[in-house]
């Protein structure tokens, strides 16, 4: 394990635009500023953004809301990395958000200060309908990347590997299958078995949550202009990990919350639950 202090921010679903439902999105710009202050003020060793960045409308429309938030990242004065989510390529492509970002967006990772970042980007492609698509590549990129790797691991993804309970979600609540890609076990079962995977982090279900799972701990970030569990106000979360012997995650805003979480051991594997009791 790494003795170096390893310090992230992170933001996720800013969807800049109209606002919609509890998205306060007209709010979007002025949140984001305060963020990359903070970034700037603070200078932490990366900036992470989970995706969704704006209310997909149309093509133009798109590129123009995606223009402004790309001009505000590049106020940032410290090394960002960005990932997509489904509302930024429902009318763009990633190529067009890639040049706008100046940024990669195919899946990818790094290390930093000993740990191993795998900024996974699987297919976003969405439907209200049916939700997300198989992609089997892109499992397939993750299995290969973490097999090749020895140091401890953080996957950061738009969308949750474990989101649980969704039960008083606004928009996950009633419609839990649209939270999770549907290959969801398939990526736990490669998380379980790597010894090296400590955590992932996502956004998409605009709510933080906490799970451990065989030690992994499983975290979802709230949008950033999220409202329904901050009493129709913003909420204006955006978050700060810092990771030494334990992880010390914080979530700031309106609603905040901080976890202080043990590193899993790399020989830790839980037993299969016991059987059920209940008679048939």
């Amino acid at each position: 394990m790494s003795k170096e202090i390893l310090e992230l921010f992170l933001v996720t679903d800013i969807h800049h635009g109209a606002p919609f439902g509890t998205k306060r999105s007209d709010q979007a710009q002025l949140l984001l500023d305060n963020f990359i202050t903070s970034a700037n003020n603070y200078k932490p060793d990366l900036v992470i953004d989970l995706g969704d960045r704006i209310n997909d409308i149309d093509h133009l429309t798109d590129l123009k809301l995606l223009r402004a938030v790309a001009e505000q990242f590049k106020m940032l004065q410290c090394q960002r990395e960005h990932l997509i989510g489904n509302h930024d390529i429902h009318f763009l492509s990633i190529e067009e958000n890639e040049n706008l970002l100046e940024s990669v967006l195919q899946s990818r990772s790094s290390d930093l200060n000993g740990w191993h970042l795998v900024f996974w980007c699987p297919n976003a492609k969405y439907s209200p309908s049916s939700g997300f698509v198989d992609d089997q590549a892109s499992l397939k990129w993750l299995q290969k990347n973490l097999r090749e790797n020895d140091k401890p691991t953080i996957i950061f993804c738009h969308v949750p590997q474990f989101v649980g309970d969704l039960s008083g979600n606004f928009w996950f609540g009633n419609n839990p299958w649209a939270a999770s890609l549907p290959y969801a076990q398939n990526v736990l079962k490669i998380i379980e078995k790597d010894p090296n995977v400590k955590m992932t982090i996502g956004g998409h279900v605009h709510w933080p949550r906490l799970a451990t799972l065989h030690g992994v701990h499983h975290i979802t970030l709230p949008s950033i202009i999220e409202s329904f569990f901050s009493n129709g106000e913003p909420c204006g979360a955006w978050t700060k990990i810092t990771i030494d012997k334990q992880i010390h995650l914080t979530i700031n805003g309106t609603e905040s919350h901080h976890w202080s979480l043990p590193i899993r051991h790399g020989d830790m594997i839980w037993p299969d639950p016991r059987p059920s009791n209940k008679i048939k």
